[in-house]
């Protein structure tokens, strides 16, 4: 029983939520330390050792820490690997490798040298060796394998809920038009990128003042496009930016005026229930790195509370011809390039209703 559709760029959409969902503590030590969640430039044939122990969807999001496997049988887990268009140039400049950016002009400063490195870098592969994969078994007391015997045979079914995502793709169109049938829609991402992402070779992005580190790859590079004006140095000096963007739902639009960069801003932490002082943080750190390399505009349709998953509390699409916008407005056409792509994605929770019989069936 296939109990997640497959995610179209699986990549794309852990990024956009980890932008949130993660906190600049976290990626800046664990996974640092054990993703590599930055990019350095210590040689051309860069190796490094990867664990990825975070996952989005049915392997991580659920509403038990528990899963009886004994009661739905096993499970089988299909991961592709990104093609070759996620890596990074590095070229040795002056003896020392360099990362190539876009911080300058062809042949600038961290820029190819030669037309030829270009080509070059667009034969960039890599290969991955020694795989291993683990998983925790957990050992219960009998009474509690006993309970769900129970409780299956009481109501005839055990539910599951769990994250269910879906892509939305649109090029070179500020308006992403789409629709989904969903018994929880919880929430909302939208961004823009180059065209170039899906480009193998293609120099990566410098994002200023963010950790360690000043560079997010190309493939990952979620632009705002629109820079701000009256942001020189001086006294009263506001930064300005002209963008805006809206959703509609069903005619209804969210929020019911046009929204700025600093409402998206604001309302990241917000999506994610990272509200007061006390709560983590986000990944996203200076006005200039979100707009140059972490952007996005959130929407919540859901109530959260400390339940989490527990409770299906999202917007119902289901039996509604639902059509669904996104739209960006007033960006400069001198900064928007002539091909972008447009992309969405939204998160739902999915209920897995277990059987007797290892009978399986899904609600999403």
């Amino acid at each position: 029983m296939q109990v997640s559709s497959g995610q179209n760029e699986y990549n794309s959409m852990y990024r956009l939520t980890k932008l949130g969902k993660c906190s600049l503590d976290r990626n800046s030590t664990f996974n640092q330390l054990s993703q590599h969640s930055f990019i350095t430039a210590d040689s051309i044939n860069e190796s490094a050792f990867l664990c990825v122990s975070d996952w989005n969807g049915f392997l991580n999001d659920l509403s038990t820490r528990f899963l009886p496997t004994s009661l739905m049988g096993q499970i089988q887990v299909r991961i592709t690997l990104a093609n070759n268009c996620v890596l990074v140039p590095c070229q040795t400049i002056s003896g020392t490798p360099t990362i190539i950016s876009n911080s300058a002009g062809y042949g600038g400063a961290n820029q190819f040298t030669s037309s030829t490195a270009a080509t070059n870098a667009t034969q960039m592969s890599y290969y991955i060796q020694n795989i291993r994969f683990s998983i925790d078994a957990i050992s219960v007391c009998p009474a509690y394998n006993e309970m769900l015997s129970q409780q299956l045979t009481r109501e005839g079914e055990l539910k599951l809920n769990y994250k269910e995502y879906y892509t939305f793709l649109a090029s070179s169109i500020l308006t992403n038009r789409f629709a989904l049938a969903s018994s929880s829609i919880d929430r909302m991402f939208g961004s823009l990128r180059p065209a170039t992402y899906n480009q193998n070779g293609q120099p990566a992005t410098a994002v200023p003042a963010f950790g360690t580190s000043g560079y997010v790859a190309n493939y990952l590079s979620y632009q705002n496009f629109d820079p701000d004006t009256n942001a020189s140095s001086g006294v009263n000096v506001v930064p300005v930016s002209n963008m805006q963007y809206q959703f509609s739902i069903n005619n209804v639009l969210i929020p019911q005026y046009l929204a700025y960069v600093e409402d998206a801003m604001a309302d990241m932490p917000y999506v994610w229930d990272k509200v007061g002082n006390d709560a983590k943080g986000i990944i996203a750190s200076t006005r200039n790195n979100f707009k140059t390399g972490f952007f996005e505009v959130p929407l919540v349709l859901n109530h959260p509370s400390g339940m989490g998953l527990s409770v299906r509390s999202g917007y119902n699409s289901r039996g509604i011809n639902s059509t669904m916008l996104l739209n960006f407005y007033n960006i400069p056409g001198a900064t928007l390039p002539a091909s972008y792509n447009n992309i969405v994605v939204v998160g739902t929770t999915a209920q897995l209703k277990i059987g007797v019989g290892r009978a399986l069936a899904v609600d999403f």
